[in-house]
């Protein structure tokens, strides 16, 4: 690779306008930022390397990544049971935070997807890649277990002694 020494003006925007979104999503959304810090997300990785993270897992694995073509937004790559093919296969879910039913933290989102059960964590460190550029798996996590420290429990007013469920 030839490394280029000067940038233009138009390049150096069109850089910032996307790398800004992804770094305000890490500064500034709720959990995200930790979930980054713990290899829970893996970052800048393409379809076709998610894709061969994935190939060999069980239905119900899952990466997240941030997506290549839309500045700021996270993907989720997992396999699913092909019911008609009798086979897995890996599926791509952009998260909308702007869509009504995906406007939550993404702990939350997670949570309420039941199909998303085993995440693949990014090994991170010093070694964070071979030095052919491959990316580690660190572990195969239940989902159940990481969201724990994410997810806090609601309590309503029914589970508060002395207090009524509804008002009448």
């Amino acid at each position: 690779l030839q490394r280029k020494l000067t940038i233009t003006q138009r390049e150096f925007d069109e850089f910032w306008e996307f790398f800004g979104k992804v770094l305000h999503k890490i500064r500034h959304q709720k959990y995200f930022g930790a979930m980054w810090a713990k290899g829970f997300i893996y970052g800048f990785i393409s379809k076709p390397d998610s894709e061969k993270l994935l190939a060999n897992e069980r239905p119900g694995t899952f990466i997240m990544r941030f997506s290549e073509n839309r500045p700021g937004k996270v993907a989720i790559a997992y396999v699913r049971w092909d019911y008609n093919n009798s086979r897995s296969e890996i599926k791509h879910y952009m998260i909308d935070p702007h869509d009504k039913k995906e406007a939550q933290t993404l702990p939350e989102f997670l949570d309420s997807h039941e199909n998303l059960l085993i995440l693949l964590q990014l090994k991170t460190g010093n070694n964070e890649f071979f030095p052919s550029g491959i990316l580690r798996v660190g572990a195969k996590l239940d989902k159940s277990t990481i969201l724990r420290e994410y997810l806090v429990k609601k309590e309503t007013a029914s589970t508060l002694e002395g207090y009524e469920d509804k008002m009448n």
